[in-house]
């Protein structure tokens, strides 16, 4: 499928097709039943909705082959991050007895600042009370939230990375993650100048080591 959305798909594209239909049998998914190809210009690879996402960049610098061990491991990673993501919604009772307490506790300090505010009368007095309560909130909330309700997307990654490598061959999944660090491939240029992402060294080094 090409930029504009064509219908018409490449040889490659078939090639890519089969693969992820094999690998969706193979991993217990077959309801994702991709259908097409949409190359994208984010670095996450997502079968979602009969459609496989890959990055654009990539597009043309992979042979079919080489494209199967990373469209296994973010079906794998995908499964990971949802099942992880689902355990911590449902410990209901670390949700009601810890998060939502201490939510509430915040937001209640934020709305009695901002009500407070609408009795000063000075613009500066209340700009900077309504800028330290709201501060304060994101410092105690932001880190909150992230210790409830995210996971470690990283690790799980890396997990991901290994049991992909029990279903193609480790040495191709190697090889392929070689060449996408070499041609400088695995992150867009906002990405490496935020540092945010995984490197393609990253996930060689933990591969061999596994």
């Amino acid at each position: 499928m090409g930029f504009f959305g064509s219908d018409s798909l490449t040889s490659d594209e078939e090639a890519i097709i089969r693969y992820a239909k094999d690998l969706c049998q193979q991993l217990s998914v077959p309801e994702l039943n991709p259908q097409r190809v949409s190359w994208s210009p984010l670095s996450r690879i997502l079968v979602l909705q009969g459609i496989i996402r890959l990055p654009r960049r990539m597009m043309g610098h992979l042979t079919p082959d080489e494209w199967k061990p990373l469209i296994a491991a973010a079906l794998i990673y995908e499964g990971l991050v949802g099942a992880a993501r689902y355990r911590k919604m449902s410990d209901n009772k670390r949700l009601l007895t810890r998060f939502l307490p201490q939510n509430l506790v915040a937001n209640l300090i934020l709305v009695g600042v901002i009500l407070l505010s609408f009795r000063v009368n000075e613009f500066v007095y209340k700009s900077a009370l309504l800028f330290g309560g709201l501060a304060g909130w994101m410092a105690f909330e932001l880190p909150m939230m992230r210790r409830f309700l995210f996971v470690n997307t990283k690790e799980l990654q890396f997990r991901a990375d290994k049991e992909a490598a029990n279903i193609v061959e480790t040495a191709a999944f190697l090889r392929v993650l070689e060449k996408i660090d070499k041609m400088g491939l695995d992150k867009t240029r906002l990405e490496s100048l935020l540092r945010i992402g995984i490197r393609a060294r990253q996930r060689i080094e933990k591969l061999q080591n596994h």
